[in-house]
């Protein structure tokens, strides 16, 4: 009987423990497994959500990227263009100065022959009327008498004649 005890205290520990393990798998499917099986889903979820948004961020760091470099360009070709720009204005103030010395050199000449006119202009209203005057009273002198005109005029002809012939 002993035996049979110890057993049924087996058979008994076995379908207590069997009984035991029921209710613990059963308590685990019932309350445990669903809230794993839930947030398992939910991190795989937050995990593709995760990815797409690295997918996202990745496509938008190449269009960030392109749109950098094509900034880069554009702002090197800006920065020539500038720099052409730059140079054509230099030149430009350069040319409009040295037109501005011409002209000055230009004016300072025609001033300085106006200026020398003007000196000959007043030289002949102060010489012309006195070379005349002296002209005059040689000539008067000198041609005093009618045959001493005639004698010159006689000399004049002489000479053409002789430049003609």
């Amino acid at each position: 009987m002993f035996v049979h005890k110890e057993l049924l205290a087996v058979i008994f520990r076995l379908v207590n423990f069997g009984i035991l393990a029921y209710i613990c798998v059963y308590l685990f499917k019932r309350y445990i497994l669903p809230m794993i099986k839930d947030q398992m889903r939910r991190e795989q979820e937050e995990q593709r959500t995760i990815k797409e948004r690295h997918k996202e961020i990745r496509k938008q760091e190449k269009i960030v990227t392109a749109f950098a470099y094509d900034q880069e360009k554009l702002c090197r070709i800006l920065q020539e263009k500038v720099n052409r720009w730059r140079r054509v204005q230099e030149d430009y103030e350069q040319k409009r100065v040295h037109e501005k010395e011409r002209r000055i050199r230009f004016l300072q000449d025609r001033v300085m022959c106006q200026e020398q006119e003007f000196e000959r202009q007043h030289m002949l209203r102060l010489i012309v009327p006195r070379a005349v005057d002296t002209v005059e009273r040689t000539l008067h002198a000198t041609f005093k008498s009618p045959d001493q005109g005639r004698v010159y005029i006689q000399d004049i002809i002489k000479q053409l004649r002789k430049e003609m012939a």
